[in-house]
């Protein structure tokens, strides 16, 4: 599970022809003849034809589980305030007289708390650049021919 977010950088560096070339493998690997790659690809993405150069610009990490370790969604809810857009999906598979169903429920971020995690993480981008614009900078007192300035220096 913890990889799973990592493997996403991978993918960034991948071009369009290469993605369609692993999923050829991933395919021809499950027995499944009946798909083209370069179609299913281009139809996950929603385009007509390749664009290279808006391939894997912006990568969306969605992790799957059953459960999730406290450290996972620490480190998800750090990478959302950060911009990244990730979550979290849990994946409870279910018997039911020889069928299996799977019930699946996005857990980070909670649908119903969206509007208000944007939010937050607006605020705290906010801070943090506002902390940035400050870090550096030193305040000190001057005293010049018996008079006190304040002033201040920028690394």
């Amino acid at each position: 599970m913890d990889f799973q977010a990592t493997r996403s950088a991978m993918v960034s560096s991948k071009t369009f022809d290469e993605a369609t070339e692993v999923l050829g493998l991933y395919l021809a690997q499950h027995g499944i003849v009946d798909r083209d790659a370069q179609t299913e690809l281009l139809g996950f993405l929603g385009w007509v034809e390749p664009d290279e150069d808006a391939f894997a610009q912006d990568v969306r990490i969605v992790l799957a589980s059953a459960e999730f370790a406290r450290e996972v969604t620490t480190a998800v809810l750090w990478l959302i305030e950060r911009e990244i857009e990730i979550r979290c999906v849990r994946l409870q598979p279910y018997d039911h007289d020889g069928r299996v169903f799977v019930d699946v429920q996005q857990i980070i971020p909670l649908p119903v708390m969206a509007d208000y995690q944007v939010r937050v993480t607006a605020k705290k981008r906010k801070e943090r650049h506002a902390r940035s614009d400050t870090l550096g900078r030193t305040n000190y007192d001057l005293v010049l021919g018996g008079q006190n300035r304040r002033a201040g220096w920028s690394s």
